[in-house]
C-alpha cells in the first residue's frame, strides 16, 4: 500500500513495524518493549516543502509589499516544481509491517526544511531573480504570481490586476487575493536549473 505521507499511515501498523524493526535489531529486548511507546520522528515530505516555499513566498510577499508589489503570489504549479527533484533531495524508505503485512512508502527530504533557508540556491535564486526582473519596473498596485511553464520548464512572472475586496467570495482559501488572469502579463522567465 502507497501512502501520500507519513501521517496516512494508521498509527497501529506505523507502531507495528517499528517494534518489528527494533526486535531484529537489538536481540533480547523484546519483553522491554511492551513497557516503552515508539513515538516516530515524522520528517518533512515534498507536501509538506511546499508549504513551507509558500510561507517563504508569503514572508517576501508581506516584506516588500506595495513598494514592489501589492502581492507575491506563488501558484501551485509553481510551487510543487521548485520543490521536486532535483532542486530538493528526497529518500524514500519502505517500510514492511502491520496487520496485513503491506509495504508502506514514504518519501522525505533529505536535508529537512534547509534547502528552503534564505542563503540557500532555491530562495537565493529565487530573490535574485525578482532583483532582475521586478526592480526595474516596480509593481507596487500589481499581484505578481510566480509560476511554472512545463512545456519549456521555464520559472515566469507575471503582473497582474488585482481585486482586492472584502468579500471573502472572490479571495482564494489561501488567503491570497485574487486577480484577474485576463489582465497577466509575463514580466520575464528564468531556468530553474
Amino acid at each position: 500500500r502507497k501512502y501520500g505521507n507519513l501521517n496516512g499511515i494508521p498509527k497501529n501498523d506505523l507502531d507495528l513495524a517499528l517494534r518489528d524493526e527494533i526486535e531484529n535489531s537489538f536481540d533480547g529486548i523484546q519483553s522491554s518493549l511492551s513497557s516503552f511507546s515508539v513515538i516516530p520522528f515524522t520528517p518533512l515530505s515534498p507536501e509538506e516543502m511546499e508549504n513551507i516555499f509558500r510561507a517563504k513566498v508569503d514572508s517576501l510577499s508581506a516584506k516588500y509589499e506595495g513598494k514592489q508589489w501589492y502581492q507575491l503570489v506563488a501558484t501551485e504549479k509553481a510551487s510543487a516544481y521548485i520543490v521536486q527533484k532535483p532542486h530538493i533531495e528526497y529518500h524514500a524508505i519502505q517500510m514492511v509491517g502491520g496487520a496485513d503485512s503491506t509495504a508502506t512508502y514514504v518519501s522525505f527530504s533529505a536535508e529537512g526544511a534547509k534547502p528552503l533557508l534564505s542563503h540557500h540556491s532555491i530562495m537565493r535564486r529565487l530573490k535574485s531573480q525578482i532583483k532582475r526582473c521586478l526592480l526595474p519596473s516596480l509593481q507596487p498596485d500589481k499581484v505578481v504570481v510566480l509560476d511554472y511553464d512545463a512545456e519549456d520548464a521555464m520559472a515566469l512572472f507575471r503582473s497582474c490586476d488585482a481585486h482586492p475586496t472584502t468579500d471573502s467570495a472572490t479571495n482564494q482559501a489561501d488567503g491570497t487575493l485574487s486577480y484577474d488572469h485576463s489582465s497577466c502579463q509575463e514580466i520575464c522567465r528564468y531556468s530553474l536549473s
